[in-house]
């Protein structure tokens, strides 16, 4: 494994910067690739239309970890015809580089919190027909669709990771429900969320999103292994409102509301099988627990 030579795009992002620390924590050669500057020489800054200069980087490091991601869920929703434009225009650029370069593998995150669509009554299943709410939920199915389309064309072998709701990367202190919540408390400020009962999400620290994520490319690489799906995710859904009252009982002077209305393309209750992760071996026993993470961070403000 410690052979073979990674590219990771979006490597300055959320979920990209995880996986590149896992994949130091390995000592796995890695390159990462970002529309944004950085002082890590290992991350180069290219945008999609400098073909020539990405297909020459995947040539080298053609086993690709793509957490591309430059749209949040809001913006395909108050400017949708524009940002899917965007959003299409890149995928086929990417489409085109993956086939064109020498690409071994494709390990393509996507998100497991919107691709499935409501709760149907139990944690949603790799197998289940996707039924997104969300324009953003949509342009995910369809971008899996597309990606796993190009692996057959370039001959590449394709894992497409559903990740839940990561939280916890130092770097991004305002990122996600739990990490804002965080820096609420900290700043002594009122924090505002749903005010529905059973608005609930799967809750997966980035450390242990990147450890599975790493596991899966090690997957991909082997003679079984074959195009999959896999949830990234805790297994544990966890309600929003729990998670405020657990708060409340550390922290007494926290001042939470629930008075947010969910729109119309909000997933009330999002819960995910990991059953598959944990049939090719990946161990789950000593994952975070959101709620001892809350309690370390809020009562002496550990580093984890």
């Amino acid at each position: 494994m410690n052979e073979i030579k990674v590219c990771v795009l979006g490597a300055t992002g959320f979920v990209g910067s995880a996986i590149t620390t896992e994949l130091d924590k390995r000592n796995i050669d890695w390159i990462g690739v970002s529309r944004s500057v950085n002082k890590d020489t290992r991350i180069k800054t290219l945008s999609l239309h400098e073909t020539e200069k990405f297909t020459a980087i995947i040539n080298e490091y053609p086993h690709v970890i793509n957490a591309m991601g430059s749209f949040k869920p809001a913006d395909f929703e108050s400017n949708t015809k524009t940002v899917f434009q965007t959003f299409w225009d890149n995928l086929q650029l990417l489409n085109l580089i993956l086939i064109k370069a020498k690409t071994e593998s494709l390990l393509h995150i996507s998100s497991g919190g919107t691709v499935y669509g409501d709760y149907n009554g139990r944690p949603s299943l790799e197998s289940d027909w996707l039924k997104p709410k969300s324009w953003y939920g949509k342009a995910k199915v369809i971008e899996e669709s597309i990606l796993e389309k190009a692996s057959i064309q370039g001959n590449f072998n394709y894992i497409c990771a559903r990740v839940a709701n990561p939280y916890g990367n130092l770097k991004f202190t305002h990122h996600g429900f739990i990490d804002v919540l965080i820096s609420t408390i900290r700043n002594g400020g009122k924090f505002h969320t749903f005010n529905n009962d059973t608005y609930s999400r799967d809750f997966i620290h980035c450390s242990d999103m990147a450890y599975i994520i790493i596991e899966l490319l090690k997957h991909s690489l082997s003679s079984e292994a074959g195009n999959s799906v896999f949830n990234v995710a805790s297994g544990k859904s966890v309600t929003l409102k729990g998670i405020m009252q657990y708060v409340k009982s550390i922290s007494p002077t926290f001042e939470g509301h629930f008075d947010r209305l969910p729109t119309d393309y909000d997933v009330i209750t999002n819960e995910l099988d990991i059953n598959a992760i944990k049939s090719i071996g990946i161990k789950v026993d000593d994952f975070f627990d959101v709620k001892q993470y809350l309690a370390a961070k809020i009562n002496n403000g550990k580093e984890s």
